[in-house]
């Protein structure tokens, strides 16, 4: 698990003005994977999470 980073991505409407995007994984005790997707808007620069999620493995 740990942090990935963005090379590329595709326009969506939620990521207007977000630069610096990652998403941290995180295994949970269970069994599921914790997904933090951040990145940073441009006009205020300062973290904003824009989708969270888990998913089981």
């Amino acid at each position: 698990m740990g942090r990935w980073f963005e090379e590329r991505k595709f326009y969506a409407e939620f990521q207007a003005g977000v630069t610096c995007s990652f998403a941290e994984y995180t295994l949970q005790g269970d069994g599921t994977v914790k997904v933090n997707n951040t990145g940073y808007r441009e006009m205020y620069f300062h973290p904003t999470f824009f989708c969270k999620f888990r998913h089981y493995v």
